[in-house]
């Protein structure tokens, strides 16, 4: 049932569906839904104008919402749903009241009511320590601090962190700039991919909370292992750029034909977390002689630049097309290193065709890297450096339990609520 007592049918299913296509969602493609009729009550029927095997992680994430008295304008603020809570009060950009939905066909909470905050980091940590707070999401650089009555969680996830790197050279697109002179050189893509040391950055940044990675995948079943090598290899590295032409100035900066190893990275000015990768990235670089300016930009900014100045991404989703279309896909969403590799795309044509999930998880793999070609593993294009899968924290008072956690994926403090019904106080 919907919160409100009315049966959840077939046909809200198909009204959620159609609705979110027609009216151009934004968060999930939909594009490939041509049709979708309820065959009874309780049974859907989709038809798609291909093959796309993410649609299954699509009926994932899409909410279902009732059709009889639908406000699109009213719905944002006063929802009807069928999970495991219903909204009482919502002041925006502050706060939202929430209490069990008693018609939920799931575990029911033992709690009356909940309040989520909306705070930055500073006040999050006044708040916990000044007892007002049971479940507080911290950044790394809080999560050494004491809190009376609570203790830290520090939570796994798939939530990975890394710099695009440009691999076409610098020019002009439409009046704005893109391509980057250095990073379009494949021997400082791999001369930096193999070269740094991500626990020291991860040490640096994230007061050592987080896990290195050199994938944009792991955790998962698609993830590709031939992507996990051995970084820390300053003499290989420098001898990559050595034998490519970069020699070392009287400063100790590279230069190849006039060009010297220097480039700028941003950092978001809301997310302490991605300039401090930046700036630790930008520290072990100058060990391999090439010089990184990590600045900070407003988030618009960041991504407005990025196909020139690389940026600090943060992903991970529970859908492969989620993370490997985006980044790796000639002409995606975010493939802001405008990468282009028509082996990869034909990967993602094939991952996205079949029916067979084992032959599916077989393909995305090879869209990371299939023995010959890909972008990633020690010897693909690197169109992307990935240095972390930050650890998710949070201060959890003393006696509550969170329940059975997933692996989380990217999100800023969400994941952790996805088994909200779950919590209780024992003792």
């Amino acid at each position: 049932m919907f919160s409100d007592g009315n049966p959840l049918k077939a046909s809200d299913v198909v009204f959620s569906y159609l609705t979110a296509r027609d009216g151009g969602s934004s968060s999930l493609n939909l594009t490939k839904l041509v049709d979708a009729k309820a065959v009874d009550d309780y049974t859907v029927e989709f038809t798609l104008s291909e093959r796309f095997s993410s649609f299954e992680s699509i009926t994932g994430k899409l909410c279902i919402v009732p059709e009889a008295g639908y406000d699109e304008e009213k719905y944002r603020v006063n929802p009807i749903g069928s999970g495991p809570f219903k909204l009482v009060q919502w002041d925006k950009g502050q706060q939202v009241i929430i209490e069990p939905n008693e018609k939920y066909y799931g575990t029911i909470s033992p709690f009356k009511q909940i309040t989520v905050l909306f705070l930055d980091g500073e006040a999050v940590l006044a708040n916990a320590q000044s007892g007002m707070l049971d479940v507080a999401m911290v950044s790394p650089e809080y999560a050494t601090a004491s809190v009376a009555g609570m203790h830290l969680e520090t939570l796994a996830t798939i939530d990975t962190r890394g710099f695009n790197l440009p691999t076409q050279p610098e020019s002009e697109v439409d009046g704005k700039v893109v391509g980057n002179n250095v990073t379009c050189d494949p021997a400082v893509r791999k001369a930096l991919v193999i070269g740094v040391d991500r626990q020291a950055i991860i040490d640096n940044a994230l007061n050592g909370i987080g896990t290195a990675t050199t994938a944009l995948i792991t955790q998962v079943p698609w993830a590709n292992p031939a992507c996990s090598f051995k970084d820390g290899r300053v003499d290989e590295a420098i001898k990559i750029l050595e034998d490519a032409g970069w020699i070392a100035g009287s400063d100790g900066i590279r230069e190849k034909d006039g060009v010297r190893a220097e480039f700028s990275i941003t950092g978001r000015t809301d997310d302490l977390q991605r300039y401090n990768l930046a700036q630790a990235f930008a520290q072990e670089a100058e060990k391999l002689g090439i010089k990184i300016n990590a600045t900070s930009e407003a988030w618009s900014k960041c991504k407005e630049i990025s196909e020139n100045v690389p940026t600090c991404w943060g992903t991970g989703d529970y859908d492969p097309a989620g993370d490997l279309t985006g980044y790796y896909k000639t002409g995606a969403s975010t493939n802001h290193a405008q990468y282009s590799n028509a082996a990869v795309d034909a990967h993602i044509e094939a991952a996205q065709s079949l029916t067979s999930r084992d032959e599916i998880v077989e393909e995305w793999k090879k869209v990371q890297w299939d023995g010959e070609a890909g972008p990633e593993s020690e010897n693909g294009d690197h169109p992307c450096i990935w240095l972390a899968n930050i650890d998710h924290t949070y201060f959890v008072r003393d006696g509550l339990d969170l329940g059975d956690q997933l692996v989380h994926p990217h999100g800023h403090g969400w994941p952790v609520v996805c088994t909200i019904e779950e919590w209780k106080m024992e003792g």
